[in-house]
């Protein structure tokens, strides 16, 4: 895989430290390295933080003589002065973006949802470059879920100058649907020490990876659209939660479709309203009972709702990660077998995994 993306490592670099103010009156920090190429930190980052707390001399000292990474022109990473660990060669590392790649993105105006969401998901914040790749795609078809049961796997390999180990995740996308979320549970991510042949070691790893990546992903959507799959109260509060926070993240420039869904969804996974005929009111506020208590929900149906709002339902950054890290819990941390209270609750009627997405029967 080539790239016309220019990178850059620039050790030892020259570094001056500005302080300034943004636009809405707070202190930021401005750094300019080797004479060539400013960056400003935003007023929130630990960097601009360190303002407040320290001399003009201190923070001259921190960042002049650091390592800093630099893609078309723009600052993307660093290491400071004080940074002794490891760092690639200039050969090692276009060696990785030639063989892995190197993508830059809009992560705010892609006009694919899904791809807009792995933009999201995969760049850092205030970061439109991704150091890594798709390497390979593989299909699964998951028999018992019936027309919505195909999806479309990715392995994705990240890397970074200051680590010798090139990181694994995939991408799921459900095809009936377009849903997507970004596998980077622990449980499925792993570091991969290469140190030479990295062409023909990733191979390797990539075809070890894929059964076991579509052996886990078969039995666990198997498994969590059965009715006795239950999501616990606890995940139905914390995905409620999370759809109220996004009503207020995507509520400038949203249509009325945006509004609806997340109104549905909202009273979907309302448990007051849904569990309260079932479960004593005092159970409903008991953080510990409510972990081991079933919801109406299976757990299919649960990630179908995070994964059709992270997929399409607005753009907002803090919600998107909310979402994928709560997908992919449901999936890889939910199935440890734990004792739950199992009264008995008729499972929703909203529920159905042979539709597209959560509450639309088309």
């Amino acid at each position: 895989m080539t790239t016309n993306i220019a990178m850059n490592i620039l050790r030892n670099a020259k570094v001056e430290t500005k302080i300034l103010f943004d636009k809405n009156g707070k202190l930021t920090l401005t750094i300019i390295i080797n004479n060539q190429y400013t960056h400003t930190f935003p007023a929130t980052s630990r960097e601009s933080r360190m303002v407040e707390t320290s001399e003009q001399r201190v923070l001259d000292a921190f960042f002049n003589n650091g390592t800093y990474i630099i893609v078309d022109g723009t600052m993307q990473d660093y290491r400071p002065s004080t940074y002794r660990g490891f760092v690639q060669t200039d050969n090692a590392l276009d060696a990785l973006a030639d063989i892995i790649g190197v993508e830059k993105f809009d992560k705010s105006k892609y006009a694919d949802p899904v791809r807009g969401l792995y933009n999201q998901i995969r760049g850092k914040r205030n970061s439109d470059v991704f150091l890594g790749g798709t390497w390979d795609k593989f299909n699964l078809d998951v028999e018992s879920l019936g027309l919505g049961g195909e999806f479309e796997n990715k392995l994705v390999y990240r890397y970074s100058p200051f680590s010798k180990n090139i990181q694994t995740s995939f991408e799921v996308k459900r095809l009936v649907c377009e849903n997507g979320m970004i596998a980077n549970s622990p449980f499925v991510t792993f570091e991969v020490p290469v140190i030479d042949d990295w062409e023909n070691n990733l191979q390797i790893v990539s075809s070890q990876l894929q059964p076991k990546i579509n052996d886990i992903l078969r039995g666990r959507f198997e498994s969590m659209s059965k009715d006795n799959s239950r999501a616990n109260v606890a995940t139905v509060e914390k995905v409620h939660e999370i759809i109220q926070s996004r009503f207020f993240e995507v509520e400038d420039g949203a249509d009325k479709q945006v509004f609806d869904k997340l109104t549905r969804f909202s009273e979907v996974t309302n448990i007051t309203k849904n569990l309260g005929q079932f479960y004593k009111e005092s159970s409903l506020y008991d953080t510990k009972a409510k972990v081991r208590m079933d919801s109406h929900l299976t757990q299919f149906d649960v990630y179908n709702i995070l994964t059709e709002m992270g997929s399409h339902v607005g753009r907002a950054e803090v919600t998107d990660f909310e979402i994928n890290s709560t997908a992919n819990k449901i999936i890889f941390d939910d199935f440890n077998g734990k004792k739950k209270i199992k009264p008995t609750i008729p499972v929703s009627q909203e529920s159905d995994h042979r539709r597209k997405f959560f509450g639309n029967s088309n």
